[in-house]
């Protein structure tokens, strides 16, 4: 699931998300997949701008429905943070693709 070697993107993602943020979004697949999470096809990442002591930060809710699963994660020293921005990455068992849901 989520093959390393087959990983796509889609114009949507290439022109609104930051090369940065989009390998962040497949290190914390990477991540789960080697804690041996159980992962559902869809995986959702739902980001939104914040401040943490006054500092600019990327929020990131990484979420999925099938196990029941939800992970907010707070990242700091981004550039331009993206607010109310979701993202999904779809895995069809031979390859996977980051894309914004109106890609769809």
């Amino acid at each position: 699931m989520f093959p390393k070697h087959s990983r796509y993107k889609t114009r949507g993602i290439d022109e609104n998300v930051s090369e940065p943020l989009q390998l962040l979004m497949w290190q914390l697949i990477d991540r789960d997949l080697d804690e041996c999470v159980t992962f559902d096809y869809l995986q959702v990442f739902e980001l939104f701008a914040g401040y943490v002591d006054g500092k600019p930060v990327q929020h990131i809710c990484h979420r999925q429905e099938q196990p029941k699963r939800s992970r907010l994660h707070t990242i700091s020293g981004i550039d331009k943070s993206l607010t109310k921005l979701k993202v999904w990455v779809i895995d069809s068992g031979t390859y996977c693709t980051m894309l914004l849901p109106e890609e769809y």
